[in-house]
């Protein structure tokens, strides 16, 4: 998992918001991905979608939107 870095504005602890499961007719999971300053409340300009899909071996993940908002959280313009 990868670790965010503090707000690029206020210094504020960044947090990950999850939201939006759902399951469709061919059985593959997704949740939507934004991460925020809980001090100043800046936020990622978009949201981002993590798939996951369940077998009888459990679950595997198609595509990780949480590293990528956290990827794209830690960017930094100086960089």
């Amino acid at each position: 998992m990868v670790e965010l870095k503090s707000c690029p504005f206020c210094g504020g602890k960044a947090v990950v918001k999850t939201s939006s499961n759902s399951v469709d007719h061919c059985g593959l999971f997704s949740q939507l991905h934004s991460v925020s300053c809980s001090k100043c409340g800046a936020t990622t300009s978009k949201t981002y979608k993590s798939e996951f899909r369940r077998d009888i071996d459990g679950f595997h993940v198609i595509h990780d939107g949480y590293e990528e908002a956290a990827t794209d959280w830690n960017r930094r313009a100086t960089e």
